[in-house]
């Protein structure tokens, strides 16, 4: 009789620790459910971001395009404008020389006219 209950105690202690055990292993499980589904959100936000800092780059690359068309344009407009600047310069000087030349036909004629 002792022996019986002894044995149907150990059974009942071996069905107790089988419950805990899968208890513990559906724990377990969930969490590790869990984990994965972090990891793989987590995956997902560093494909995202990876995506993005691409996105971006591609933008920076075409806006530092732009700007070196831009920087180049500004250099061909300022070549001209020295071009031009220089052209003014030589007609300034061409045109201080006429100047000289007329004043001094008028006064040749102003001498001559008082003779």
């Amino acid at each position: 009789s002792t022996i019986s209950r002894h044995a149907s105690a150990m059974s009942v202690a071996n069905v107790l620790e089988d419950m805990v055990a899968k208890v513990e292993s559906k724990d377990l499980h969930t969490q590790i459910c869990g984990i994965r589904g972090d990891v793989a959100l987590s995956e997902k936000r560093i494909h995202s971001a990876e995506s993005s800092i691409n996105s971006n780059s591609s933008d920076i690359k075409k806006s530092n395009e732009k700007l070196a068309d831009t920087l180049a344009r500004v250099s061909a407009i300022e070549t001209k404008i020295a071009l031009h600047d220089q052209r003014l310069q030589s007609h300034s000087q061409e045109l201080a020389v006429l100047r000289q030349k007329i004043e001094t036909e008028q006064s040749a004629r102003k001498a001559a006219d008082s003779l």
